[in-house]
């Protein structure tokens, strides 16, 4: 049963005689009889309590009078055809939008207009929606009061009511904003709480709480308490991404195991958003990969805008919180860059930045004979014979462990050209053998050497 989680939790919330109603005008307007619309779950005695709204019907058996009486779900919880209320939710995003972008009447005309349709589903989430954008569009308008009001109407509830969260860190601000600072502090408090108890207290609902109970203490004089509030929360770093997405996440599975509906679907709606914002950014950042190891492949490299796509992706993959082997294939790239623009000093710190520098630990085997295969070059171009030595033969020790798959013969063969350089011939022969096997081919003999071995393209 494919249902929107706002519809599910409205099943379980909207008044029965409104329900009721519905369904008995769904059943009438459809020709059918009680008894025609009863199902083995619900007699016709049953169905009667129903629609006199006696009692309130499960998720189930809504869908299965719905599909009788052919009305849709919304129609029978909302009073709205499907196609209707989808364009109401989009309208409801077309009004977020002029709040923060375009023009505050506009949007309030748009909410007014949803409310209207919504007249005798006040308790749905789309309707508590169109509370609060009204409310801080009456702020955006200029309308201080009309705003605290309208957001304390969705507050006045416990932490269970719908919008419950997004409305007390809004308003919290308000009341800062309206010199209200034991009305700012109680709230605050209140909904801070709450995110430590859940362990959120890295995404924006604690950053924003703690920003105003930390002016209202501030205004209060208590500048002490207003420095300790602050350290209450934590900033995510630059590159959470979807780690942040996931503290979300599991916060909303815990909610939801409280019972607490709409916390969780707060919690939810930030964890979607958090995740999309991330794979928007890493898509892009895949699009910057590719043109740089394009640019670097070609037969005459475009190194400076090779370098500059690779360090957009780069910087791109780190902030998103992207697969660790993903984002250090991207900056193994970009030191190869370096290293054929002859910056080898700026090449070997990137390889050794971050996690990757402890022996490839958690990087697939391809990746770590990279790091140490370009380590081996950088310590070879500075004269380093045997430091290169040491790294080649690391670099051929953790390929071993891929095993002769084809995507490994560019990089046997790299290696078996770097130790024919250093003069290693049994431990060249068995790379270039490795090189062979992992493209089917059996390797008897092997080129003479150029001055720098057989190369081959990087």
């Amino acid at each position: 049963m494919d249902v929107l989680p706002e519809l599910a939790e409205l099943s379980r919330t909207i008044d029965p005689v409104l329900l009721g109603r519905r369904i008995r005008a769904a059943r009438v307007a459809a020709g059918l009889t009680q008894g025609q619309l009863a199902t083995p779950e619900a007699s016709t005695a049953y169905l009667s309590r129903i629609e006199s709204g006696e009692r309130r019907p499960d998720l189930r058996l809504i869908v299965a009078f719905a599909a009788k009486a052919d009305v849709t779900l919304e129609q029978l919880l909302l009073g709205l055809s499907r196609d209707r209320y989808a364009e109401l939710r989009i309208r409801l995003d077309h009004a977020a939008w002029e709040i923060q972008h375009g023009d505050a009447t506009t949007a309030l005309a748009m909410l007014d207009e949803a409310g209207r349709a919504l007249d005798d589903s006040t308790g749905s989430e789309v309707a508590a929606k169109v509370r609060y954008l009204t409310a801080l569009a009456e702020h955006a308008r200029g309308d201080l009061d009309a705003a605290i009001a309208g957001l304390e109407v969705i507050v006045d509830g416990d932490v269970t009511a719908r919008r419950w969260l997004d409305a007390a860190v809004a308003l919290t601000g308000l009341y800062v904003e309206a010199g209200d600072t034991a009305g700012a502090v109680g709230l605050g408090e209140k909904a801070l709480a709450v995110l430590e108890a859940d362990d959120v207290v890295q995404g924006h609902h604690a950053l924003g709480l703690a920003t105003s109970l930390a002016l209202a203490h501030r205004a209060r004089g208590d500048q002490d308490l207003a420095v300790a509030t602050c350290r209450r929360v934590s900033p995510a770093p630059d590159d959470a991404g979807l780690a942040l997405a996931t503290v979300y996440y599991r916060a909303s599975a815990a909610a939801l195991e409280k019972n607490n509906v709409n916390l969780a679907a707060a919690y939810a709606s930030s964890a979607r958003r958090v995740s999309e914002a991330a794979d928007q950014q890493i898509t892009a950042a895949r699009y910057h990969a590719t043109t740089g190891h394009l640019l670097l492949a070609a037969e005459r490299p475009d190194l400076p805008t090779a370098r500059a796509s690779l360090e957009t992706a780069t910087r791109m993959l780190t902030t998103a919180g992207a697969d660790r082997n993903e984002a250090a294939a991207v900056r193994f790239s970009l030191a190869r860059a370096l290293l054929l623009d002859g910056e080898l000093d700026t090449a070997l710190a990137l390889l050794d930045a971050g996690d990757t520098k402890d022996e490839g630990e958690g990087l697939t085997p391809a990746l770590a004979a990279t790091r140490h295969l370009l380590v081996g070059e950088i310590r070879l171009r500075t004269q380093q014979s045997e430091a290169a030595h040491a790294s080649v033969t690391r670099a051929a020790d953790a390929l071993r462990g891929a095993g002769d798959a084809a995507s490994t013969a560019q990089l046997w063969f790299e290696l078996g050209s770097m130790l024919e350089e250093l003069g290693d011939s049994d431990a060249s022969r068995d790379a270039y053998r490795h090189a062979g096997a992992a493209t089917g081919l059996a390797i008897l003999h092997h080129a003479p050497a150029g001055p720098t071995g057989p190369r081959a393209p990087a």
